[in-house]
């Protein structure tokens, strides 16, 4: 009987986490590369610091600077092979997201990749930032392609697709990371 009671009390538990969607977003994108350029020139040294470029708070909502979902996926292509990826269609930890505005895309390829994953060319519905199926960018190895409008508009609207395709004949993995407006 015990056991049973522990049976129901965690079916319970898993309804009621799987009925509710996350009700909270925050934190702070960052792009800070840290470089430090010198020239020596006799005996002085004149120095550059590039510091953080991009330092934008976030909070959950769906206006400016606003975003209420994310989602993160890991994919491995094989020779020649593309994925399309539905924005209206992918899932996080809470379960199925539906982008109808995303603010920030980021595509990663994977450091040991032979060759590169062109990111872009859907044949339709594609993305407005690659509106064609010539508008593509191709992701070398450990490389990244990031796309970040903080506006209440984003980069896109309900139902486009980011396709990833493997620019080679060796396998290649990477990561999506897309937050936005659900």
């Amino acid at each position: 009987m015990r056991s049973l009671i522990y049976a129901i009390s965690i079916l319970l538990a898993a309804a009621v986490c799987g009925a509710t969607a996350q009700d909270a977003m925050s934190g702070t994108l960052y792009l800070t590369p840290g470089y430090l350029l010198t020239k020596t020139s006799g005996a002085s040294v004149a120095a550059i610091t590039v510091g953080r470029v991009l330092g934008v708070t976030n909070v959950y909502g769906t206006n400016a600077n606003q975003m209420n979902t994310w989602a993160a996926e890991s994919f491995t292509l094989t020779n020649g092979a593309s994925r399309e990826f539905a924005l209206s269609a992918l899932t996080n930890a809470f379960g199925p997201v539906a982008f109808w505005r995303v603010n920030f895309l980021v595509v990663k390829a994977g450091a040991s990749n032979a060759n590169a994953i062109v990111v872009g060319g859907a044949a339709a519905d594609a993305l407005p930032v690659f509106s064609s199926t010539d508008d593509t960018v191709s992701v070398v190895a450990g490389g990244a392609v990031m796309v970040y409008k903080p506006d209440a508009a984003g980069i896109v609207s309900t139902g486009k697709v980011m396709k990833i395709a493997n620019g080679g004949t060796n396998t290649v993995t990477g990561e999506l990371y897309i937050g936005g407006a659900k």
